[in-house]
Parts: structure tokens; C-alpha cells; sequence
């Protein structure tokens, strides 16, 4: 069964609940694994791991938006787009 099926069939709606049903897909084993869980403009929390060797996989990493982009910056370039400034 494929991620996208998966998440059809099981109504899959957490970033926890994703993250298990890639982790659990026999036909994703070996590829680097991303999750994204959006709740609003410049408010994520990204998930990832990458396959290591043949059998072993890296620690999932686990950020939040604000600790990787500077918002103030974001806010500057989303107010300039908006034609604000």
C-alpha cells in the first residue's frame, strides 16, 4: 500500500499519525523521510530522518519554524510583497 492510500484509508490527520504510516511502508524503506505539519503562515514543525547503510535510519530531527527562518525577516519580505512597505 502506498503513503497516499494509506492516509485515505486510515483518515490519517496528525503529523504523529503520518509519520507512523510512512515509517510502517514496506515500499518507502529506503528513501529519507520528511514531514510537514502546517498550522499557519510561518507556523510549522518539520520531521525528518534519512536512510543510513542498508538496514539503519538517522535520528528523526524535529524543528519548529521559528527556530530555523527569522520571522521578523519573513514578516519584512511578506509586507514588501503585500506592497505595505
Amino acid at each position: 500500500m502506498s503513503v497516499r492510500d494509506g492516509m485515505k484509508k486510515t483518515n490519517t490527520t496528525t503529523l504523529l499519525s503520518r509519520w507512523n504510516l510512512i515509517a510502517a511502508s514496506s515500499s518507502d524503506r529506503n528513501l529519507h523521510r520528511l514531514s510537514v505539519a502546517y498550522r499557519d503562515y510561518g507556523d510549522m514543525i518539520i520531521w525528518a530522518d534519512g536512510k543510513l547503510g542498508v538496514l539503519d535510519r538517522t535520528p528523526r530531527i524535529e524543528y519548529e519554524w521559528i527556530d530555523l527562518f527569522d520571522l521578523d525577516r519573513l514578516s519584512l519580505l511578506d509586507n514588501l510583497n503585500k506592497g505595505n512597505i
